[in-house]
């Protein structure tokens, strides 16, 4: 059956006008574009998309295709980029999911989350939602297979001592928990002690937009009886950021300001303030 296969597929990206019925779109609703029928039945008839370049969570190849050209093969399911991926194509590619519990490589889960951001930017949901997704959270394995009933979406890590998370971008974190059908984080439980109230030094307040100008230091720092590193209730200016050490603090500053990705920047200018402009100037490639 493979030959078989491969002679037809082979035939019909040789010759023009059969090329052309696979590879030409089809005028969708408004001006959208959509695969060709000849292309989505064969698509179909082959089992659906696969992994071109190593991309993860995808099977490999099948054998009938190899040694097709790069546009018959995208043509056919081939995907480099797993946001290149339908919504209705993504709750099928989740239920091959390994079991609950099963570890994964960051590297999988990242492309995962990433794809899945792309698809909340879009404003799409899941049919039927997804039974099991790829989390980070507590545990000696930092991304397991996790039962989408106990899993979190959050912009940052701060509950993943505590809860399996679906990391999101700060301004997608709804559009992703929509789209999976998952609950947002709460962000308003308060760690079990108090602390003792600190001022944010005004050259790490420069660091990013919106940090408090105070912070709560703890000896022992817990939530709900689980000891995390840092904490943050609320966002923003008025949030209250809560942490055991500077390198705690500096995610907490950053997670407040929504901003979690400059936390090595704020580390840097927390530990040597008087080094702000440099390390300031130097921040512009973080954006990049």
């Amino acid at each position: 059956m493979d030959d078989a296969w491969r002679d037809v597929l082979g035939t019909l990206a040789a010759d023009p006008e059969t090329r052309a019925a696979l590879l030409e779109p089809v005028r969708g609703p408004g001006a959208s574009r959509a695969a060709s029928y000849t292309a989505w039945w064969l698509r179909e008839e082959l089992g659906g998309p696969f992994a071109l370049g190593g991309v993860p969570v995808l099977r490999e190849v099948p054998d009938e295709v190899r040694g097709l050209d790069e546009a018959v093969l995208v043509a056919l399911g081939g995907v480099r980029d797993l946001a290149a991926l339908a919504a209705d194509e993504w709750p099928d590619l989740l239920e091959h999911l390994p079991p609950v519990g099963t570890p994964l490589p960051a590297e999988d889960a990242v492309a995962v989350w990433r794809a899945l951001a792309v698809l909340a930017t879009r404003g799409e949901t899941l049919e039927p939602p997804p039974e099991r997704v790829p989390a980070l959270g507590p545990g000696s394995a930092a991304v397991v297979v996790a039962d989408a009933a106990e899993v979190v979406v959050a912009a940052d890590p701060m509950w993943a001592p505590l809860h399996r998370v679906v990391p999101a971008p700060a301004g997608l974190v709804e559009d992703v928990a929509d789209l999976l059908d998952l609950d947002v984080a709460p962000g308003d439980r308060e760690p079990d002690g108090g602390g003792v109230r600190r001022a944010v030094p005004e050259p790490v307040r420069r660091t990013a937009p919106g940090l408090p100008s105070t912070w709560w230091q703890h000896a022992d720092l817990r939530v709900g009886g689980v000891a995390v590193p840092w904490w943050v209730v609320g966002a923003g200016e008025d949030a209250r950021p809560h942490a055991t050490d500077e390198h705690g603090l500096a995610s907490a500053l950053a997670a407040a300001a929504g901003r979690f990705a400059l936390r090595h920047v704020v580390g840097e200018v927390l530990r040597d303030p008087d080094a702000v402009e440099a390390v300031l100037a130097r921040a512009v490639w973080a954006d990049r």
